[in-house]
């Protein structure tokens, strides 16, 4: 499928008290008409930021330093922010996870998603106020035509999250980049959020860039996953090759940690899951003084290896949890001995 969405090289420093902290250190992202992508990692990664950089969106200390992210063929890095800003919320569009924050207090929810699409729509005033009650009927808005006339401090947090839902999805956006989006749902209204996003990118071909901590949420409504370990894509590939078969012993971390038991390497993973310093990386393998299966080697710089039709993980060792779920893994002759090469990402 063609790509809405190309990230390459993307790398942002945040200018902090204690240095510049190497926030995304060249991240490559594809994301395809027809498809959901989920981006998972713990908290600190750079799954928002990546989300921010790509929307133009970042904060006076942090800058994009390197890379491009062509959205449709023309790089939004370089774009004049006067045009960056007439896509966003017509053909890009974000949900966040503060909907309160987003919302303005002083209009009502109703006029909000109105005035948004005539502005990049250009419909009559009656066209949007109707579209707009529609828009918060398919995101599950009881009495939809009364509730578009409150205002966002009348609202639960959960309804709150599904009007901005309503306001990102109401101008057809061909990519919605997604925080979070069904935080503060119930597991119905979440189950229902996501078909009707599922329904809209089968049926517009639009696609979705999925920012979320619920594996469960990746495994049901994503096509493939990208995995983010200290501000880059540790491991990429399609969810039955990323949760089936996780190759990056990160990956096998969150895999593991969202089941009901660990094994004995990943609750010692676990010990050492102390957040990396982005100010001061370690060389080669940002994960290795995590990583169980590190050796001295992994201080080199890094190959993304292919491992099978788009599944590729960034590692020196990528068969090593494999052959150690074989029992075939030995410490001085096994599949670690001869490391896959030294291709800087």
């Amino acid at each position: 499928m063609p790509s809405l969405l190309s990230v390459k090289g993307l790398r942002v420093h945040i200018e902090t008290p204690d240095g510049t902290a190497h926030a995304l250190n060249g991240v490559d992202l594809e994301v395809a008409e027809h498809e959901i992508v989920g981006l998972i990692g713990e908290t600190g990664a750079g799954k928002s930021l990546t989300a921010w950089s790509v929307l133009g969106l970042l904060g006076p200390r942090a800058s994009v330093v390197a890379g491009t992210a062509e959205f449709e063929g023309s790089d939004l890095v370089t774009m004049p922010e006067r045009r960056r800003r007439r896509l966003r919320g017509r053909d890009l569009a974000v949900i966040v996870q503060n909907p309160r924050g987003a919302l303005d207090p002083l209009r009502s929810i109703g006029r909000q998603i109105a005035q948004t699409n005539r502005r990049h729509r250009g419909v009559s005033r009656s066209t949007a106020r109707r579209n707009a009650v529609q828009a918060l009927r398919d995101v599950g808005i009881p009495d939809a035509a009364r509730r578009s006339k409150s205002y966002a401090h009348q609202l639960s947090g959960g309804m709150a999250q599904r009007v901005l839902i309503a306001l990102a999805m109401i101008n057809e956006p061909r990519l919605i980049i997604a925080d979070e989006p069904t935080t503060g749902l119930d597991l119905t209204v979440q189950a229902q959020i996501l078909d009707l996003v599922r329904a809209r990118v089968d049926e517009t071909g639009s696609a979705v860039l999925l920012i979320t901590h619920d594996l469960g949420v990746v495994a049901h409504y994503c096509d493939r996953v990208a995995v983010m370990f200290a501000g880059r894509i540790v491991e990429e590939g399609t969810v039955a090759q990323v949760f089936g078969d996780p190759r990056h012993p990160y990956t096998r971390a969150l895999v593991a940690a969202s089941s009901e038991s660990l094994d004995e390497q990943l609750t010692e993973e676990e010990d050492r899951s102390d957040p990396p310093n982005l100010v001061d990386l370690p060389d080669g393998c940002h994960y290795r003084p995590r990583c169980p299966f590190a050796e001295e080697s992994c201080a080199a710089p890094v190959p993304n290896v292919p491992l099978g039709e788009g599944h590729l993980a960034l590692c020196h060792f990528p068969s090593a949890l494999t052959a150690i779920e074989r029992g075939t893994h030995d410490d001085q002759a096994g599949p670690r001995a001869e490391p896959v090469g030294e291709v800087s990402r």
